[in-house]
């Protein structure tokens, strides 16, 4: 079973002070970070809930944007079941 997770990394910040959010996925036992290109300032990020804040002033807009890149992600993973191709 594979699964897909909204992540930053707090270890590595740019200069701003910022992360970029990642798409992790995970399946059999393998891991890869996807980046969404979106970034945020770790103070503003709710790992519990994968989504930004609403402290932070365009949040609405940057859950959209991870929200899509996730379901994308998804949609192609279902598709490849679909098919028949290991994901």
């Amino acid at each position: 079973m594979s699964t897909a997770k909204l992540i930053i990394r707090t270890k590595s910040l740019n200069q701003k002070g910022q992360s970029l959010i990642f798409i992790q996925y995970h399946h059999k036992g393998k891991t890869t970070l996807l980046t969404t290109k979106e970034k945020i300032e770790p103070k503003y990020w709710n790992s519990k809930d994968e989504q930004v804040k609403k402290s932070q002033i365009s949040y609405q807009d940057i859950n959209s944007i991870i929200y899509k890149e996730k379901e994308r992600l998804e949609h192609l993973v279902r598709e490849a079941k679909f098919n028949e191709i290991e994901p």
